[in-house]
């Protein structure tokens, strides 16, 4: 197998915890070992598993994906980290934050088909930002 089709990158999910990127498939984990570290799919029903030691290296994957592969949920999911990175650290106001990310990331038009619209991602934002706010 050639090594591009085992490169592994990393994303954080809304909740902060990390997930494993692999063939533009987004995993989260499973369960691990002291050895080993076992991501599942993250689209429920899917049978897709990739198999990494304890230091990110990859070792196995098994199953197929019975889903179409969105290289878009990827850059959606990227954005949403980078605003909510912003939200936190910054103190302008939220709408200024999300039209400059929006502007910024440059969306091909299937993302920003899926790109969430202010008003239905507003009440976490701002649920992140009131967590930091004295």
């Amino acid at each position: 197998m050639s090594n591009c089709m085992n490169t592994l990158s990393f994303v954080k999910c809304n909740k902060g915890h990390r997930q494993l990127v692999r063939n533009g498939s987004i995993y989260k984990l499973n369960r691990q070992t002291s050895t080993k570290m076992y991501w599942i799919c993250k689209h429920r029903g899917c049978t897709a598993t990739v198999h990494t030691d304890k230091t990110d290296n990859y070792l196995q994957s098994n199953g197929e994906h019975n889903h179409l592969i969105e290289p878009e949920e990827l850059e959606v999911q990227r954005f949403r980290i980078a605003l909510k990175d912003r939200v936190i650290n910054e103190t302008a106001p939220i709408p200024k934050i999300f039209d400059e990310e929006i502007a910024k990331t440059r969306f091909s038009p299937d993302a920003l088909a899926n790109v969430p619209m202010f008003r239905d991602i507003q009440p976490g934002l701002n649920q992140a930002r009131r967590k930091l706010t004295p």
